[in-house]
């Protein structure tokens, strides 16, 4: 072995990472995430010939887990929809799970790779190809950011602010979407509107979201969301509708919950389960393969 070539490439590599002032944890600094956090954004949609469409759209962190593919992701509610994300400290890059996307049922949604003294360039698994630019002023409380710009078919644009992560998206050519950070909660920290719209995290019922993994085996997540502090029931039922296991989970707290299911004892199969407060349920499909 040439150890004195090993140990001038790891001084060079060393050296490299000295000069751009960078480090994996500085980087990854530009798209937080913890259990805890969440954005809100403002949504502005032009149509040619019509008047601004204006909406809003909530993300919070609510948990973690293993899915199939054997990573670890986090569980995001966006808009009462559950996503999984993940950082890859390796690659520099923003993961979202995806089911036959890419590769390894996920594709690779930002980029946390930047040059501080040049831009580069960063194609996606996709094939689309963004340049990548660090600017060090003008982000969220005047923070440097990382601004991601591709011009395909269609033009699209996303600043990573470091410290809050997405705060500025824009896709569009004719028809044209802007989406804007209003408010910020993370890892304690609270930028924007003071009132964080709390409001908009609880749903005024029960919701019920479809369990993750699926197909399972033998461990699934149950994640549901409560408006008022319950007591709640999840159930189990097997194809023919006979409830083969029951749980109660009391004074769960108002938000997001979530319970993970071992089907180790039973066959593969389609299973049903039952999530209950009070007078409300929901029900879902489940399939076990084992």
């Amino acid at each position: 072995m040439n150890y004195n070539l090993n140990f001038w490439l790891i001084l060079v590599f060393f050296s490299t990472g000295i000069l751009f002032g960078q480090s994996v944890e500085e980087n990854c600094k530009y798209y937080p995430l913890h259990i805890g956090d969440e954005w809100h954004y403002k949504i502005t949609e032009y149509t040619e010939g019509s008047d601004p469409e204006i909406s809003f759209s909530d993300r919070y962190v609510t948990g973690d887990t293993v899915l199939q593919n054997g990573l670890k992701y986090f569980v995001i509610n966006e808009d009462g929809q559950l996503v999984f994300e993940r950082i890859d400290s390796l690659n520099l890059k923003v993961m979202k799970y995806e089911k036959n996307s890419c590769e390894n049922d996920e594709k690779d949604i930002y980029s946390l790779d930047f040059n501080p003294d040049m831009q580069i360039q960063w194609i996606d698994c996709s094939g689309r190809e963004w340049d990548v630019n660090y600017l060090s002023s003008g982000g969220i409380e005047d923070s440097s950011y990382i601004r991601l710009y591709s011009d395909m078919l269609d033009t699209r644009e996303n600043h990573l602010d470091k410290g809050w992560g997405l705060s500025y998206a824009f896709t569009g050519e004719v028809n044209s979407v802007y989406k804007t950070l209003t408010s910020a909660v993370v890892a304690g920290r609270v930028w924007g509107t003071a009132d964080i719209p709390k409001k908009n995290m609880i749903a005024r019922k029960i919701k019920l979201f479809q369990n993750f993994p699926n197909p399972f085996n033998p461990v699934t997540n149950i994640a549901f969301s409560i408006p008022t502090k319950s007591n709640v029931r999840i159930s189990i039922f097997d194809l023919s509708g006979k409830m083969i296991e029951t749980v109660e989970l009391n004074n769960l707290m108002p938000g997001t919950h979530t319970y993970q299911w071992n089907g180790e004892h039973y066959g593969s199969g389609i299973y049903f389960y039952r999530v209950k407060i009070g007078t409300q349920s929901e029900t879902r499909k489940m399939v076990l393969l084992k």
